[in-house]
């Protein structure tokens, strides 16, 4: 039916979803999230590119997502977004929300409790309870989990984390990136050894 009338109808997806995935296309222009409401565009064009099983589109847009949250703190709404779109578990989005969720919430709590003339209120936290108990068991969950990897920001987590990538594909670009700055440094190492190995070299070759 779609070749006989040359279109394609995708009623359950946003026309700016759309737009965003034609600009990745022609232009290699990715969605960049700047606030709340643009995070939320930008998870629902992550979903879009995994129903059109496209993993390149999905690793921009996750990259994209993980920068925003290098200076901006999960909000719970993310993830009450994440669980009402009912995607696969597996998917790495979902992943790193989760994973930066657990690190804020260990990092920054006040920011997820209400304040009421100086006294703290469970505020976020007792209103997801209500209509998101698994969420809120998800929480504790992945608190404890950052708990155990102490200082470790997801969103600050170099080379290639949270992508996909298709047996066969050629290297990420951020493993390759990280990689050549990792081949520099040991290369001016050499080239400049530190001084306790230079001296021991001098004096190994009895010039000390």
């Amino acid at each position: 039916l779609e070749k006989q009338k040359d279109q394609v109808e995708l009623p359950e997806d946003s026309p700016e979803v759309f737009e965003h995935f034609i600009n990745w296309v022609y232009r290699r222009d990715v969605v960049e999230p700047i606030d709340q409401p643009s995070l939320h565009i930008a998870i629902h064009t992550y979903v879009f590119a995994d129903k059109l099983c496209m993993p390149a589109f999905k690793n921009d847009v996750v990259t994209k997502i993980r920068a925003y949250h290098e200076k901006t703190s999960i909000h719970l709404d993310s993830l009450v977004l994440w669980r009402a779109l009912e995607v696969p578990e597996n998917l790495p989005l979902g992943q790193f929300l989760y994973d930066q969720a657990g690190f804020d919430m260990l990092r920054h709590p006040c920011k997820y409790f209400l304040r009421s003339e100086g006294n703290a209120k469970r505020g976020d936290v007792d209103s997801l309870a209500e209509d998101q108990g698994p969420l809120v068991s998800d929480l504790l969950w992945v608190v404890l989990q950052a708990a155990n990897r102490k200082y470790d920001d997801p969103a600050m987590r170099k080379g290639c984390h949270y992508h996909e990538h298709l047996e066969g594909n050629v290297a990420c670009p951020d493993a390759a990136a990280l990689k050549s700055k990792k081949k520099e440094k040991r290369r001016s190492a050499a080239m400049n050894p530190a001084r306790d190995d230079l001296g021991a070299l001098l004096k190994g070759l009895g010039i000390m």
